[in-house]
């Protein structure tokens, strides 16, 4: 590190920074913020790093900040700056990793100087996370000229000019680092001004040997080391030494030395560290790693197997992995020749036992033909296998087998691993035949189970549940008595998978949870990670699926912590599944981002197919597409190598379902004839009579002999997720084709599988799951099927006939007769039961609050506080406060403790309005209380529970705010999972005259005076004026003319003297006005008769214009004979009826239908 006096001497040259506000006055700035927080990038010329980093540290130690400094020479800068802060050792994973160390350094309020040269992959990965996370501290990066590190960071670039702003912004942090006072500045400078630059190396030389000898071990050591165990390198007397002589630093509690030119180190100081790093650090796989590169540079292959094996042992990650593995490809790499070969082939099979796939195959090929060849073969044959290469695994298996002439039991071994090969061939028959060989000269126990486990296992291939059941159960009993756990465990589960499979599956369930505890206390984790997987396939049978989700996490833990990649591929593929069809799409994501970066660049070849289809699954259901279609074919490229046509024909059929997403018709039709010669199961089949029915509705022509064949095949099945689909499907081609009481039928289908599955669901994942899009359509259909004339059956009761109506507290009524006033109602009622939280959008003036109202009013916890906040009101500080409360002291002004919005809403509703509206650091603080439902007092550190579900509001495109980086994605996701859309006013313009009339009539009781009515030459000119003010800007046209208007009847020149929007509008030549909105053309419930010519004459005007459809037309004029009947017959359905000429069950449906109120005393129902 330069010295006082260099760095003095660079400053007066002007050879430290730019001169530019961009550069080091930038810089400055930044860090002198008391506040500064985040991941800042800058980067200098090398020469220069250290002075910039000595200039960050003087200014932010003046403030009072904690500063860490990373060792510039350490293999892993984030390892290095936990061990300062005292956080103990990382975690491999790197999300665990950078949450540690967020809140290590956030704690401290701490300001991190990391090297960008001890930036490796990994670091790169926590790097990566890290930038993703709040917190209270400041990291800065300090890269050097050329230096890369993918970032999108905020970067300030320092070049080598120093212009007179920034030379006062250095001298003055010099001047603060010294108080200020003039005799310590001055001494200061004559020292550095007179002290001598020597080179480190002559100061070195200078030194007693030991002292040298000490430096040389640090320097070996790459990287800071206790100084409460410097001991173990040398004796105490010489760090001193080192330190006054400037060679070494003490920071932290650790010791780093400075960089030299590197000389050869001794053959003894190699072995010492090598030794040292090990004793020191056992559960450090970087420091064991170290120690292996040193071994190597001795050429000892024992101890670098030995630490490597440790170190790897170590980590479970695929990043980590991925590094150690090319640590110690190049430590045998510096290797003599002699040894090496057979310690790739050893290192070969250990990258299989760890489930490293592909590194064990590129280990055994670098091996060569190292004798015993017949090991060499094997190892060929176990990687090609764990690759899904089943023919080349079966080649060199075979050729092991032929080798091993002399040894009965090995090839024994070979011939049980063929067998296994043909197995999954699906060479029934010949594995059959192997294992049966095997089975009749084995001699040894070991053998003989693994021959009986391949046989029972072709039991359960061929559907003989019940032999296999028995044939498990003498397994169990003959590992009991060789004594071998393994073998016992593993007969044990597959026992229960006979029983599975023999549909007992509570004896199943009870022996695997049997399993899972005894493997458990015996240690045996690949016995565990079966038991699990299992037990999670039994849960989602029961639809439990909150137990499945929990058992296929802990599944992928214990397949994880076992550095099984093979199963903990697939675990994360079907944890993603599941996750997918429960409507947790963020969730789901994140599952597959940790399993892709805990697997490395290279997942298994096997399971890469399977990674890759869950991936596309992900961005269709994000509506991804093109990015679904690219995976989608990486899958069929892994599923083709690995000749799993299982998984080809998966691949298929997820194709087609992108292209129809897609409209690309033809290319649907060609995945779906791919799909179906590989079809097998009825599963397989059911899928594509589904997407071959949603095939034919695509090109035009439905077919419903198509569709009812899907529902019938999708029931055989037994999939109900695929027999809901066929049923919508189904549905409708029916309506196409006008049959809606075929619809409703299949519609009612459709629901009953649904509410199946709802009931076994709660809390979180039942909102998840019923917001999704598909049940979404499904209700959307639910209400066309019901509403339709020609579907001549009762409407479906939302709430259970033992229910009691609801009723709202007050007078809270959301007035409206349009169908998606019906529909947003409809969806209140079933959204209000729920806990879940709700983002309720539409413009301004609609009436969002008057929702969430409703949505408290409909819930459990409508006896409960209702507490609303409007946040685009208020500055990002005040809302903070606001939100949730602050303690005494924590601002100017804060004369007492104040309880927040939150904490008063405690077992209540809390309604945000214009959520859009809140600051970056507010939605930080939003996230955070929705993931932990904890909150913290401004200027408080105690987290405080809270009990409260949020409904938001906003009137602006979120989507659209997240996709220009306004808003974060992940806080939209948690809002929007269930999202309400209230209508705008010119898009239900029918329902004027009874919004007219109800806010007339609140006006009236609000001044105790007779209610006003609207001409219909006002009412038309109503339905004239686009609101875009909404019902807010229809209320104060209203009151404006209920004041100012004479009599009890409000004309349209009322509006037009005393409204200036209806004055401009009625000022407009005919000619010059736009063509009625859609919405609007639909005040008219009935053409007006006297406008001129019979009444079909003006309503097929009307329709021509495109004033109205048929359709409308007919359904208002149904509506309106009602009301009208309903009146004359005083509101009693008999007579009603008889009026209208219709009997008396069909008016009760078309009154439930139209939410007309009967207040007679006969029952509409």
């Amino acid at each position: 590190m330069a010295s006082f006096a260099e760095r003095l001497d660079a400053s007066l040259s002007g050879q430290l920074a730019d001169t530019t506000e961009s550069g080091f006055v930038a810089l400055d700035a930044r860090v002198r913020r008391a506040d500064a927080r985040g991941v800042l990038r800058v980067r200098a010329p090398a020469g220069l790093l250290d002075a910039v980093s000595s200039h960050v540290e003087r200014r932010c130690r003046a403030l009072g900040r904690r500063v860490v400094v990373a060792d510039a020479r350490a293999e892993s800068a984030w390892r290095d700056v936990a061990a300062r802060f005292g956080a103990g050792a990382l975690p491999t994973e790197s999300e665990a990793a950078s949450e540690m160390l967020a809140s290590a350094a956030s704690r401290a309020r701490a300001v991190v100087l990391v090297p960008g040269s001890a930036f490796g992959a990994w670091d790169q990965a926590v790097l990566h996370s890290l930038t993703e996370r709040e917190g209270e501290a400041l990291f800065v990066l300090l890269l050097a000229e050329h230096a890369e590190l993918p970032s999108t960071l905020e970067l300030i670039e320092v070049s080598e000019e120093l212009d007179p702003a920034a030379l006062g912004c250095w001298w003055d942090a010099v001047a603060t680092a010294h108080a200020g006072k003039l005799s310590e500045l001055d001494g200061w400078l004559g020292a550095a001004s007179r002290s001598e630059r020597r080179a480190p190396e002559a100061v070195l030389a200078e030194l007693p040997e030991s002292s040298r000898g000490l430096f040389e071990r640090l320097t070996l050591a790459g990287r800071a080391w206790p100084a409460a165990a410097l001991e173990a390198l040398g004796e105490p007397g010489d760090f001193p030494r080192l330190l006054s002589a400037g060679l070494a630093e003490l920071r932290d509690g650790f010791v780093s030395v400075r960089p030299m030119a590197p000389e050869a180190p001794s053959p003894v100081n190699l072995e010492w560290v090598a030794r040292s790093l090990a004793q020191a650090f056992p559960q450090d796989a970087w420091a064991l790693a170290r120690s292996a590169e040193l071994w190597g540079s001795l050429g000892k292959l024992a101890p670098l197997e030995q630490a490597m094996r440790a170190a790897l042992g170590l980590v479970d990650d695929g990043v980590s992995r991925a590094e150690l593995w090319s640590r110690f490809a190049a430590a045998l790499d510096a290797c003599p020749a002699d040894g090496v070969a057979l310690a790739r082939l050893a290192g070969a099979e250990l990258a299989l036992d760890l489930g490293d796939a592909d590194v064990g195959l590129e280990w055994a090929h670098r091996a060569g033909s190292v004798e015993p060849r017949a090991r060499a073969a094997l190892v060929l044959g176990r990687a090609a296998l764990a690759r899904g290469d089943l023919v080349s695994a079966l080649a060199a298996l075979e050729r092991a087998r032929d080798l091993l002439v002399a040894d009965d039991d090995a090839r024994g071994g070979a011939s049980v691993q063929i067998a296994e090969v043909r197995y999954a061939m699906g060479e029934l028959a010949e594995a059959a035949k192997l294992a049966g060989s095997v089975l009749a000269s084995a001699r040894t126990p070991s053998l003989r189970l693994a021959a009986r486990n391949l046989l029972g296992k072709l039991l359960l291939a061929n559907g003989d549940w019940a032999a296999a059941d028995a044939h498990f159960a003498a397994d169990e009993c003959e590992a009991i008595g060789a004594g071998d756990l393994t073998a016992e465990l593993r007969a044990r589960v597959n026992r229960a998978i006979a029983l599975l499979s023999r549909g007992a599956s509570e004896p199943a369930r009870a022996m695997l949870t049997a399993v899972l505890r005894d493997a458990e206390a015996r240690g045996e984790r690949r016995a565990v990670g079966f038991a699990l997987s299992n037990l999670a396939v039994l849960a989602i049978e029961r639809h439990d699926y909150g137990h499945a989700l929990e058992l296929l996490e802990r599944t992928i833990g214990a397949h994880r912590r076992l550095g099984d990649r093979l199963n903990f591929a697939r675990d994360v593929s079907n944890l993603v599944e599941l996750r997918l069809r429960l409507g947790l799409v963020e969730q789901a994501e994140q599952a597959l981002r940790f399993g892709r970066n805990a697997l490395g660049p290279g997942a298994p070849g096997s399971r890469a197919a399977e990674l890759a289809l869950a991936s596309a699954q992900v961005h269709l259901c994000r509506g991804r597409t093109p990015e679904a279609e690219r995976e989608v074919r990486a899958a069929l490229r892994s599923a083709s190598m690995s000749s799993d046509g299982d998984k080809l024909g998966e691949c298929h059929r997820l194709a087609a379902r992108i292209a129809l997403e897609d409209g690309a018709v033809p290319r649907a039709q060609a995945e779906l004839e791919r799909a179906r010669a590989l079809a097998k199961s009825p599963f397989d089949h059911a899928e594509i009579a589904l997407l071959s029915a949603t095939t034919s509705r695509a090109l035009g022509s439905p077919e419903r002999a198509l569709a009812d064949h899907a529902v019938a095949m999708t029931r055989e099945a037994g999939d109900e997720e695929l027999a809901r689909e066929a049923h919508v499907l189904a549905a409708e081609i029916a309506l196409d084709q006008g049959e809606a009481s075929t619809a409703l039928s299949h519609v009612l289908s459709a629901r009953s599988l649904t509410d199946d599955v709802v009931r076994s669901l709660s809390g979180q994942i039942r909102s998840a799951y019923l917001a999704r899009p598909q049940l979404q359509k499904l209700a959307r259909l639910e209400r066309i099927t019901l509403e339709s004339p020609e579907a001549d059956v009762e409407p479906v009761s939302l709430r259970p006939a033992s229910e009691p109506p609801r009723t709202s507290r007050g007078a809270t009524v959301y007035v409206g007769r349009h169908p998606s006033v019906r529909s947003l109602l409809d969806s209140i009622s079933k959204v209000g039961r729920t806990g879940a939280t709700v983002l309720v959008h539409g413009e301004s003036g609609t009436g969002k609050e008057l929702v969430s109202e409703l949505i408290h009013a409909q819930s459990g916890r409508a006896q409960g506080p209702l507490v609303k906040v409007n946040c685009s009101a208020l500055v990002e500080t005040l809302l903070l406060s606001e939100l949730f409360g602050h303690e005494k002291g924590a601002f100017t002004g804060a004369s007492s403790r104040r309880r927040g919005r939150f904490e008063r809403a405690n077992g209540g509703t809390l309604f945000l309005d214009e959520i859009g509206d809140i600051s970056p650091r507010t939605q930080v603080a939003l996230l955070r209380v929705l993931e932990e439902r904890r909150i913290e007092r401004v200027g408080g550190s105690a987290p405080i529970e809270v009990d409260v579900r949020i409904v938001c509001a906003t009137h602006r495109d979120l989507r659209g705010m997240v996709e220009r980086g306004e808003f974060r994605e992940d806080l939209y996701y948690r809002l929007s999972g269930i999202t309400l859309e209230v209508p705008a006013l010119r898009d239900r313009a029918s329902d004027l005259p009874v919004l007219c009339d109800a806010i007339l009539e609140r006006i009236a009781t609000e001044r105790a005076e007779p209610q006003k009515r609207l001409s219909r030459e006002a009412l038309e000119l109503l339905a004239r004026h686009r609101w875009p003010g909404n019902v807010r800007e229809l209320e104060n046209a209203l009151r404006a003319v209920s004041v100012l208007s004479d009599g009890e009847l409000i004309e349209a020149h009322d509006f037009i003297e005393h409204v200036e929007a209806l004055r401009k509008l009625s000022a407009e030549p005919v000619s010059s006005r736009r063509e009625p909105s859609s919405a609007a053309r639909h005040v008219a419930v009935v053409p007006d008769v006297a406008a001129g010519g019979p009444v079909t004459d003006v309503a097929y005007r009307e329709i021509r214009m495109g004033a109205v459809s048929l359709s409308d037309l007919k359904r208002n004029i149904e509506r309106d004979c009602i009301e009208r009947a309903l009146e004359d017959a005083g509101g009693n359905i008999t007579r009603a009826a008889a009026l209208l000429g219709m009997k008396r069950p069909r008016l009760s449906q078309l009154v439930k239908q139209y939410g007309f109120l009967v207040n007679g005393a006969e029952d509409p129902s």
